[in-house]
């Protein structure tokens, strides 16, 4: 019987256990004598859910733009009533954040270039009578500025290349039949000049890759036999046919070039989640698939690595977004997972401190004073606070926090209180709030701690800007927020704190404001999209990498902050407002708990990459 190295000219190393792997044992071949089989790395193909976007719509921009980790997604529709987008939204490997919005609200317009020189040409303003606008807007990374007109009007027109050297090729006119272009435009920066001719005309296909070596895969030409199999490449001359997709589909998503390239979704002409790779001459059916059928969704990224976002049905637009993987490594998305039960229920503001293997709850809705410890897995009670009460402030670790101000019996009492606890028990400090306050903000350590924000009770109730240092003893005035309020999110050090959104003017008037301190003063920075009011208590990360979760009225939404922008996050599993959280943001050492309704706690855990050894078997 001939050896694997006689029919292959290759040595197989033996083992008695499979060794450490990383990126240079892809394709190579082993032998494990502990359990007999033959193993190695290989590539395998996945779609993984991930953060979605701010706002759901389909009919984005058509053509694939930037990368998997500073992806793309602009313009758009939903329906009913129907309604064009303007919103452009940045993906940066883990979440979706706003940017500028483009000029002309629009959709099915062609899309090439990257994250930060991005051109949108042509589209649709008019639904059912699509009117093939010829405008074209050019994105720096965070407006979009009107440029040269393309020569002919289109929508569906497919993008490729770059903002100095891209194409547009094929479209849409007219209306009902519509007209299938074969037409391209060149641009430069500047100025269009006329491209070649593809070899089928059609609009609302796939596509990407440089201006010489851009990729056209799918689409639709005419109204009877909507969907097509064609697949062109562009050498920045001319257009080529090369081997057809296994089945005909339009409105399709995908990227990549000419020597890889990936398709997914689109119509068939329901949509569907099926998709195809491209390995530099044919191409063959993928055996990952969507997790969610659509179509008309945004792409960005390569044949191995792409982001889709968006996309129908339904009409309304989705919000779902997808990564592609055609990897080493096996992909574990971020996401929240379960987490032991408190003892006592935790809602209405229960505040948070320490991480996630060693958290901390301090104050419950019965105004017992309730401490608990978390260890990761599961909650312990511990001594209760001297003065029983919640919505007061509180932050620091484990075995050394603080607890300033809330309400207490009976009565409903405002404090000025200041407890601190050692890891065992609570001792009251000499020193006390300046007036009486709850709902507010702090972060900060026992001994370096900040308190911001609140509701006052004197003369009347109010929110407050009041801003107070704590080293452990004794309270001194800090800077004063610019915008009064409470039932924010807090986050960060004494010296470099974050305040997130809130209730601003009492009922349920909220504030879109954030605000950073830099242990003197607070000052104003990008707002948070959506305003939030009583999400999330206790604080949650650091100035740069923090985390807001939840809101008013009950919410699974969380978004993330990295010191400029807000990003979205996987959603929570349970809804809640007015919970607890602690840890250091987005990352292995965070979770949430409590709330209203009731809920449990849960972990967030990050994204995670890893490379598994395949069992080779004979046929």
């Amino acid at each position: 019987m001939a050896t694997y190295e006689e029919i292959y000219g290759k040595r197989v190393k033996e083992f008695d256990s499979d060794p450490t792997l990383d990126s240079t044992y892809e394709g190579q071949v082993w032998y494990n004598s502990a359990t007999g089989t033959l193993k190695s790395v290989v590539a395998l193909e996945s779609f993984t859910s991930v953060s979605a976007l701010g706002t759901a719509r389909d009919a984005l921009q058509v053509g694939s733009v930037g990368t998997q980790t500073a992806g793309i997604a602009f313009g758009g529709r939903t329906n009913p009533p129907e309604s064009f987008k303007n919103e452009t939204e940045e993906y940066n490997g883990s979440g979706w954040s706003e940017s500028g919005n483009l000029n002309d609200a629009r959709a099915t317009g062609a899309g090439l270039g990257t994250q930060t020189a991005a051109v949108m040409a042509g589209g649709d303003t008019s639904g059912g009578s699509p009117d093939g606008r010829s405008d074209v807007e050019e994105y720096d990374g965070s407006s979009w500025t009107n440029a040269t007109d393309i020569p002919a009007g289109r929508y569906g027109a497919m993008g490729a290349g770059t903002l100095t050297a891209g194409i547009v090729a094929g479209g849409a006119t007219g209306t009902y039949p519509f007209t299938a272009q074969s037409t391209s435009f060149e641009y430069d920066g500047t100025n269009w000049t006329s491209g070649g001719t593809m070899n089928k005309g059609r609009w609302m296909g796939a596509s990407g890759g440089p201006q010489t070596a851009a990729l056209f895969f799918g689409g639709a030409d005419t109204t009877s036999s909507p969907n097509t199999t064609n697949t062109e490449s562009y050498d920045g001359t001319s257009f080529t046919t090369l081997s057809a997709l296994p089945t005909a589909v339009t409105q399709n998503m995908g990227s990549g070039d000419t020597s890889s390239a990936v398709s997914y979704g689109g119509g068939n002409p329901s949509a569907v989640t099926t998709a195809f790779t491209w390995n530099g001459s044919s191409w063959s059916t993928s055996s990952a698939t969507l997790g969610t059928a659509r179509d008309e969704g945004s792409s960005s990224g390569t044949g191995s690595a792409a982001i889709t976002a968006g996309g129908s049905p339904p009409d309304a637009g989705l919000s779902i977004a997808e990564e592609y993987n055609n990897s080493i490594n096996t992909i574990t998305a971020a996401a929240f997972s379960s987490g032991g039960t408190p003892v006592t229920s935790p809602y209405f503001s229960t505040v948070g401190s320490g991480g996630q293997s060693s958290g901390l709850k301090m104050g419950d809705s019965a105004r017992s004073g309730s401490t608990e410890e978390y260890n990761g897995s599961s909650w312990s009670e511990q001594n209760n606070m001297s003065t029983g009460r919640y919505t007061g402030m509180g932050a620091g670790s484990q075995t050394a926090s603080f607890y300033a101000g809330g309400v207490s019996n009976p009565a409903l009492t405002f404090l000025t209180e200041v407890e601190n606890y050692d890891g065992s028990s609570w001792t009251t400090a000499p020193g006390a709030l300046p007036a009486s306050v709850s709902g507010g903000g702090a972060c900060g350590t026992q001994t370096a701690g900040l308190i911001y924000g609140g509701l006052l009770t004197a003369p009347f109730y109010r929110q407050t800007s009041t801003t107070n240092e704590y080293d452990g003893t004794n309270i001194t005035s800090g800077g004063s927020l610019n915008t009064a309020r409470r039932g924010g999110q807090s986050a960060g050090t004494q010296t470099a704190g974050l305040y997130v959104s809130g209730n601003n003017s009492g009922g349920s008037s909220t504030t879109t404001n954030v605000e950073e301190y830099n242990g003197t003063s607070w000052s104003e920075v990008n707002n948070i999209p959506s305003a939030v009011n009583f999400g999330g208590f206790g604080p949650l990360g650091t100035q740069t990498s923090a985390f807001q979760f939840g809101g008013v009225g009950g919410s699974t939404v969380t978004t993330s902050y990295d010191g400029t922008n807000f990003s979205t996050n996987p959603s929570l599993s349970t809804s809640r407002t007015e919970g607890g959280g602690a840890g250091t943001g987005p990352g292995p050492s965070f979770f949430v708990f409590g709330g209203t309704p009731p809920g449990a706690t849960e972990e967030f855990n990050v994204a995670t990459e890893t490379i598994t050894a395949s069992t080779l078997t004979t046929s």
